[in-house]
């Protein structure tokens, strides 16, 4: 499995959205990868990418308290 770091992350507590700024999701994340957050201990599964800055989590990680 490879790391993508390109760009940066906004997300707001308890929501499966995740705003990219500088990132290209599209060609570097698919349904089902993991997403871990530089200095966070939380590891989420990518459930969808909208387009190249807008991707949502599973909502069962958020359910399971994984909120950041």
């Amino acid at each position: 499995m490879s790391l993508y770091t390109t760009g940066t992350v906004n997300m707001t507590n308890n929501s499966a959205a995740v705003v990219g700024v500088g990132t290209a999701f599209v060609a570097n994340v698919t349904a089902g990868d993991g997403f871990l957050i530089a200095g966070e201990i939380v590891y989420y599964t990518v459930l969808s990418i909208t387009d190249d800055t807008h991707l949502t989590l599973s909502l069962s990680d958020l359910a399971a308290g994984n909120t950041n």
